[in-house]
């Protein structure tokens, strides 16, 4: 696995070893990309002197927090793994299976860009280490350990919703497709918002139907609250996404089983595959 995974780490670096314009390019368009998706809380926390119950400096650790998650899901799911309906829907999943490994192994190795995708990391981990250091707090051992929990957790709940989704893509190729880039899109837009003062139904279908509260809101919440050391609720991020991966993994598994008998139909109407 190491040896996998130190591979895709290479092909990650050949942009940069070849140096030149696509580098940077690539660099610059992968921050502005997830940086923008954040962009009015940040101009919130720093023009206003917070948000509701929220400081500033509050809503700071927020984003980064937020940012930190989805660089790690993206250094983990690169290359087309965290969009899986692509994949699927294409036909590439063969490519996957033919493989002597097992298929979560070899979408872990093909995913790893520790390179080419660390851009958003490295600005969330900036932003939260500014915006922990400025809180009027201190914190121990134990609290920055929940930290890194809960940043793990909120990882795997955006890696483990876009799997969701993107496992209708055994069953309808092409929707599924387009449903996947809807539900991408929302993760990005809404998991970096508090979500104290929106109404029951609302907040209801954003940790559940959408779970994007599990993703900022809920574990920063839950850590800013714990002056005095974590308490038990710093563990609902990390049990959400606990809960929302072994339902994604019984989907798949349902999905790759009904795959592995009758491959993608998308492109059947064409003459493929016949």
């Amino acid at each position: 696995m190491r040896s996998l995974l130190a591979a895709n780490g290479r092909m990650g670096l050949e942009p940069f070893l070849r140096g030149g314009w696509q580098a940077l390019g690539w660099v610059v368009g992968e921050t502005l990309i997830n940086v923008s998706t954040v962009l009015a809380m940040l101009l919130l926390a720093g023009r206003f002197t917070g948000v509701g119950p929220w400081s500033s400096t509050e809503l700071f650790f927020m984003v980064g927090f937020v940012l930190v998650s989805r660089g790690l899901a993206n250094i983990f799911s690169g290359r087309n793994v965290l969009m899986i309906s692509r994949k699927i829907g294409r036909g590439q999943l063969d490519h996957v299976l033919v493989q002597p490994i097992p298929v979560w192994k070899a979408l872990a190795a093909e995913g790893f860009s520790p390179f080419d995708l660390a851009a958003t990391l490295v600005v969330g981990v900036g932003t939260l280490a500014w915006s922990v250091t400025a809180l009027p707090r201190t914190h121990d051992a134990l609290w920055f350990g929940a930290l890194l929990l809960n940043v793990a957790g909120s990882a795997c709940v955006i890696v483990a919703y876009q799997y969701l989704w993107g496992a209708l893509a055994f069953w309808s190729p092409r929707g599924a497709e387009e449903v996947n880039s809807v539900s991408a899109a929302v993760v990005s837009d809404l998991s970096a918002y508090p979500l104290d003062a929106a109404p029951r139904a609302v907040l209801s279908t954003l940790v559940t139907v959408v779970p994007v509260g599990f993703i900022g809101w809920i574990p920063t919440r839950e850590l800013l609250q714990t002056a005095h050391g974590p308490g038990v609720g710093v563990l609902a991020g990390p049990a959400a996404a606990l809960t929302l991966a072994a339902i994604t993994f019984a989907v798949f598994r349902r999905g790759l089983r009904r795959y592995e008998r009758y491959g993608s139909g998308r492109y059947s109407d064409f003459g493929h595959r016949r």
